[in-house]
């Protein structure tokens, strides 16, 4: 994520190097977008008082000029220019590309530098001038003839002066005082990433000509997005404006993607992941492009003959837009009355996600209550004034009543039910207490009856016993 851009709240905030670094960034504009960034582990969490909606959109690189490095406006045709690089701008990673557009076509150039760990705004500009003047050769080293398009100044009349603030790139040449120039922020190209295989026919000298694109299927990757970028080499305007296509490869065949390619062309949105495809192309559509196999041909009508065409794949893309929904819990502290602002009275729900339903103390009210359909209406500011307030007002306080005696109902329904878990209990109760009885109490008939059992048993006894010591004595009467 290093070097890439956000936008939060409508500011733009770089991502840093790391999640701290993006905390940092973030905390470092509150001001302007009211958020407050903390990290915790890898997540980082915003929060903002008062902030109603948070928007996060991708900054993609081909798109804007969000730098804080200058060009000096257009003057006389053959007017030297300053492009100020600003230290703001230096970023380790970060690929810079500027853009020449001559109203003649004749020295109309876009070269790139990637920016390094050890760069500073001075070498910057140097990377930048040393591209431009190398635009001047072919590939063997030879200088490209003067028909070619290519950077017309000189490597004495472009120079680079570092100054305090920033360091000033001066451009020279037939054309560049009223030539489009512009200093944007890219995806490294393919010529300086890899070694693609898909081939780029080379730019011509008329700008109506057409421009063969040949894919290589070696190249392509099933799921892997895809761009083309152009720099058109001429005024921004209906004929051949810059821009760029982005695609997503279905089945990782080169005839898929020429094919993908051929109807972004032809259509004003494509398929460029998050936002609509760029490119004007001087109002056609229809025929704007054609494949063969896979092989993709500009028209000739859409002026890109003397544009710079990149292609490369995309390694990181941030998704469309998506939509998240969470839930806010508000707690009073020491019973303090909680006061909700909706916004204006006549602000839709949807533009700030808050739907009030209970309705507190009208002291604390910012605004009139509004509730969903099927929990009726407000019964705040009813009028009979009018039929059709009339009829709002009875219709109103019929869903109240209806909502009173719906929760009548319900408040009757579980009273029944506890009373039936009342009478429940109270038997329970009782079996309980018999048990206990039965086990713990004495059967006084039962042990009446045992006692008096016992002594009949004892008395008897005793009497037996008497007899049995009389009879010795009666034998000895006898005798005597």
């Amino acid at each position: 994520m290093s070097g890439k851009r956000v936008e939060l709240n409508g500011v733009v905030i770089e991502t840093g190097a790391t999640v701290a670094a993006f905390k940092t960034n973030i905390n470092a504009k509150t001001t302007e977008h009211g958020l407050v960034a903390t990290v915790n582990g890898d997540q980082l969490l915003l929060s903002g008082a008062n902030v109603q909606k948070t928007t996060v959109e991708y900054v993609d690189p081909a798109y804007g000029n969000t730098l804080a490095s200058t060009i000096t406006s257009t003057g006389t045709i053959n007017a030297v220019r300053e492009v100020s690089i600003r230290s703001a701008d230096v970023v380790a990673g970060r690929t810079l590309q500027l853009a020449i557009a001559t109203s003649a076509g004749s020295g109309s150039v876009a070269v790139t530098y990637t920016i390094g760990s050890n760069d500073t705004k001075t070498s910057v500009a140097a990377g930048l001038r040393s591209a431009l003047l190398d635009s001047k050769y072919t590939w063997s080293g030879g200088m490209l003839a003067a028909a070619n398009t290519k950077y017309l100044g000189t490597a004495t009349g472009t120079v680079v002066t570092a100054g305090a603030t920033a360091a000033d790139l001066q451009l020279s040449g037939a054309g560049i005082g009223g030539a489009a120039i512009s200093l944007s922020i890219v995806d490294t190209p393919s010529n300086t990433i890899g070694n693609y295989q898909t081939s780029v026919a080379a730019r011509n000298t008329a700008a109506a000509t057409a421009r063969a694109i040949t894919f290589d299927p070696d190249d392509i990757v099933t799921g892997a997005v895809y761009e083309l970028r152009i720099v058109s080499g001429e005024l921004v305007g209906p004929t051949g404006s810059s821009g760029t296509l982005r695609v997503t490869s279905a089945d990782g065949t080169s005839t898929d993607i020429a094919t993908q390619f051929e109807a972004a062309f032809e259509s004003a949105y494509g398929a460029f992941q998050g936002q609509a495809n760029s490119l004007y192309l001087n109002g056609q559509s229809t025929g704007a492009a054609s494949v063969a196999g896979s092989v993709l041909t500009i028209a000739a009508n859409t002026g890109y003959g003397r544009a710079t065409i990149f292609f490369n794949k995309v390694d990181e893309v941030l998704g469309a837009a998506d939509t998240h929904y969470g839930a806010i819990r508000l707690d009073s502290k020491d019973n303090s009355p909680i006061s909700i602002a909706l916004g204006s009275s006549n602000a839709p729900v949807a533009s700030h996600g808050l739907l009030e339903q209970n309705v507190g103390a009208a002291d604390y009210d910012t605004n009139s209550p509004s509730m969903g359909g099927a929990a009726g209406s407000s019964l705040t500011g009813l009028n009979v004034t009018t039929l059709a307030s009339a009829s709002k007002a009875i219709s109103a306080i019929d869903n109240a009543i209806n909502d009173v005696l719906s929760i009548r109902s319900n408040l009757g329904a579980v009273q029944n039910r506890l009373e039936h878990t009342v009478d429940n209990l109270s038997n329970v109760v009782a079996n309980t207490s018999a048990s206990l009885s039965r086990i713990q109490d004495t059967d006084y008939a039962k042990e009446t009856s045992a006692l008096a059992r016992s002594q009949i048993i004892q008395q008897a006894a005793t009497a037996m016993l008497a007899q049995a010591n009389q009879q010795p004595q009666t034998v000895l009467a006898l005798l005597q």
